[in-house]
């Protein structure tokens, strides 16, 4: 009998530090993942910060000369707004994380919405260059307002960042398969075969450098998460490095 016993001890024993195991490893990976989101995010934010910054301390000081003002006043502008999507995208991200998300199922004119989008990019200074939109007018989708205009401004972001600016990101508006379409296509460095999948992973960017500034590796992540708890799908496509990218916003229709 006391053999037995100890037999259990010994058992539980054995299944408690197993456990305690398993948790150290996960803690442990939670902190790697945690310093290296700080690593990217402070990144992120400093370059913006710093033209502001940088901005403000010229003109109170009178070093602009008046004509170069409406062009740095909207530099600023522009860096603000990069500031302003970056916590947009952390807050969601945490949302999403302690389940706290939810969505609306509304019917969403995709056209005219992504049209109003690119005004208000192009308005604000976000959008160095206006994309050039194909709309059919038609086009009905059943989706969260709030959640497709992230999914929107993110891979337009994403359009610039990685374009090369000597051709206009193109934007699509269309019926395919029975399902409402955005595609958004770029003629920039393009995605290796082996990354169209990776691009969506949390944190992941093209050419695997953390440190260069490529933006914070949440946007796609977080663009897919949406698409999909929205019944939708997001995905890309690149004949490979230097020929572009497109990418696929599928959403349900609503007729």
């Amino acid at each position: 009998m006391l053999m037995g016993e100890g037999s259990m001890l010994f058992g539980l024993i054995l299944v408690g530090t197993v456990m305690l195991y398993r948790l150290a490893r996960v803690e442990a990976r939670y902190r790697r993942e945690l310093d290296r989101w700080l690593d990217l995010v402070t990144h992120e934010l400093k370059t913006p910060l710093a033209g502001v910054r940088t901005l403000l301390q010229s003109m109170a000081l009178g070093r602009v000369p008046e004509e170069e003002r409406p062009r740095l006043l909207n530099l600023g502008r522009r860096n603000v707004e990069r500031l302003e999507h970056l916590v947009q995208n952390i807050l969601i991200r945490n949302r999403m994380r302690r389940r706290r998300l939810e969505l609306r199922d509304e019917r969403i004119g995709l056209g005219n919405f992504t049209s109003k989008l690119i005004e208000q990019r192009v308005t604000s200074g976000v959008a160095v260059h206006k994309p050039v939109l194909r709309a059919d007018e038609e086009v009905v989708a059943s989706a969260d307002p709030d959640a497709l205009r992230v999914i929107l401004d993110n891979l337009l972001d994403n359009a610039e960042k990685y374009g090369r600016g000597d051709k206009p990101v193109c934007v699509d508006v269309r019926v395919d398969a029975g399902a409402a379409l955005v595609e958004i296509a770029d003629s920039g460095q393009g995605i290796a075969k082996d990354d169209l999948e990776r691009i969506f992973h949390l944190y992941f960017r093209a050419g695997g450098d953390p440190g260069g500034d490529r933006g914070s590796g949440l946007g796609l992540a977080i663009s897919r998460d949406l698409a999909e708890r929205m019944g939708g799908s997001l995905t890309a496509r690149s004949e490979g490095r230097g020929k572009g990218a497109i990418f696929s916003l599928r959403l349900r229709r609503n007729e």
